[in-house]
């Protein structure tokens, strides 16, 4: 069996494994890095010997850290990855106060972020 190279056109993210043996189903996995989730469906795309391409969407998870695709390598693939993750959006949430003799150390705080005020 042949080994198959994965091409990747990669940002913010990394995928496992680069390499596959023809003829066998393998799970590729997409992890974007901390920070970073995807919002846009990965791709996989695979050239063959005659010049044709075949598209395949990858499947992201619910918490959008990861994707992944179950792929059957052919002896003769020339496979590429296409992948971007985003920065993850922060939301900042302003506490509102009056107080009257005290003070308050936090003025905001980031949404999912514990805090005691």
């Amino acid at each position: 069996m042949a080994t198959v190279t994965i091409n990747t056109n990669l940002s913010n993210c990394t995928l496992e494994p680069t390499s596959v043996k023809s003829g066998n189903k393998t799970t590729l996995t997409l992890t974007a890095v901390d920070g970073y989730e995807f919002t846009q469906t990965p791709t996989l795309v695979i050239a063959d010997p005659f010049g044709g391409e075949d598209s395949h969407d990858f499947t992201i998870s619910g918490d959008k850290l990861t994707a992944t695709y179950e792929y059957d390598a052919g002896p003769y693939d020339d496979t590429t990855v296409n992948a971007t993750a985003t920065k993850k959006a922060v939301t900042t949430i302003t506490i509102v106060t009056n107080l009257t003799n005290c003070t308050i150390d936090k003025t905001s705080i980031q949404k999912k972020e514990k805090s005691t005020i």
